[in-house]
């Protein structure tokens, strides 16, 4: 969360708290849900 703040403020992009904390666990989840799928086709 830190590091996507720091990202966030370097390229000038201004959001309140509650909306980057909502794009970052936007972002976190849709990761999770492609190394699940990544997971499961090297399972088989």
């Amino acid at each position: 969360m830190k590091l996507f703040n720091r990202v966030i403020g370097r390229m000038g992009i201004n959001m309140d708290q509650q909306r980057l904390y909502e794009e970052f666990d936007r972002i976190y989840e849709e990761g999770m849900r492609e190394k699940k799928v990544e997971r499961n086709r090297n399972s088989r």
